[in-house]
């Protein structure tokens, strides 16, 4: 699809997919849905060890669930901006930039994650 089909888009389940490893794979196609989407859902993507990349684009988003993700990871860079001072109260936490709008943050079965 082409990514100005993302526009509006208001709700985004990625589900079931065993070959996306990062969501840095699919990022360009949120800055064009950065100011609609407000829920994404990710669950069952077997490989995919990283949400960072293309998060801090979605400005509107609501509603963020991580679920039954067995490689997924948050590593003590990951959503850090180069330059900026490491903050231990956010260590490793990709959706801290969504702190204004996110509503509701669902991890579950992450086995992995610390």
């Amino acid at each position: 699809l082409p990514v100005v089909a993302f526009q509006c888009l208001a709700k985004l389940n990625i589900s079931d997919d065993s070959k996306v490893e990062s969501l840095s794979e699919i990022e360009e196609a949120f800055p064009s849905c950065s100011s609609s989407l407000q829920s994404l859902q990710i669950f069952r993507c077997n490989q995919l060890r990283s949400v960072s990349g293309g998060l801090q684009h979605l400005t509107a988003l609501e509603s963020l669930e991580l679920i039954n993700l067995r490689e997924l990871r948050f590593d003590e860079t990951q959503g850090q901006e180069v330059g900026e001072e490491e903050d231990h109260s956010h260590r490793g936490m990709p959706w801290r930039r969504l702190a204004q709008c996110l509503h509701s943050l669902t991890l579950w079965a992450l086995p992995k994650v610390d």
